[in-house]
């Protein structure tokens, strides 16, 4: 009987030690987490004779997911939906389904700032490489109705460049509130934001930018009460 007292002593004096120094790799906070967004957008570029808050509009929607290798580093990944239309004429206009991947950085974790602020805020800077389909109106194919979208008649494929930040406030364990602003980049497009060609002998392209701001929701997925944004 003693010696298994003195086992389960043992046992558990090495339990408790290893909650204080828990052994390497261990993260003790959420890594993965889900988010869902709406918002604005604004067309920068190509102008080609339009007004570009014409253009502009709150028919901005972003999904997506995000993986933290650490508090500082992750990556994402997300589907973006945004629909320029003519607000005096929603006949013209182009809309843009875009998919991409992008690297995370926790900037706020650089900064000299109180563990209070730390385990409350977030901001994090994301970068990274996309591809969109741009479906102008102009090319609109009725045999199709629209049920086909891969169709090369009715897209425009672009490589898509990203950049933004997104500030965030933990709400509580699972939900956290967020703020974004982002850059995306166009490479080599031949459509506006009217549907319509930029360029008459379709032989020129250019880059087309445009900023989008939008609020939404970001959850947190695992076992532990923070996730590695506030740790």
């Amino acid at each position: 009987m003693k010696k298994i007292v003195f086992i389960v002593g043992i046992l558990c004096g090495y339990w408790g030690q290893s909650q204080i120094n828990p052994p390497g790799g261990y993260k003790p906070y959420d890594r993965i987490s889900a988010e869902v967004m709406l918002g604005y957008h604004v067309p920068l570029s190509p102008g080609n004779g339009i007004h570009k808050f014409d253009y502009a509009g709150f028919k901005h929607f972003d999904i997506g997911g995000r993986f933290m290798f650490n508090q500082l580093f992750g990556l994402k990944g997300n589907y973006v939906y945004d629909r320029f239309e003519d607000r005096n004429n929603r006949d013209m206009g182009n809309t843009y389904n875009r998919i991409g991947v992008e690297a995370v950085f926790n900037f706020l974790r650089v900064l000299d700032v109180h563990q209070y602020y730390l385990e409350k805020y977030a901001i994090l800077v994301h970068g990274g490489l996309g591809l969109t389909l741009a479906y102008p109106d102009s090319r609109k194919v009725s045999a199709n109705r629209g049920l086909n979208l891969f169709k090369n008649d009715r897209n425009e494929r672009l490589g898509s460049i990203i950049f933004g930040v997104t500030p965030t406030m933990r709400l509580n364990d699972v939900l956290a509130l967020a703020l974004d602003m982002t850059m995306n980049s166009g490479t080599a497009q031949q459509y506006g934001y009217d549907g319509e060609t930029v360029f008459p002998d379709y032989r020129d392209k250019t880059v087309g930018t445009y900023m989008t701001f939008s609020v939404g929701l970001q959850f947190s997925i695992g076992q532990y009460r923070r996730h590695a944004d506030y740790y």
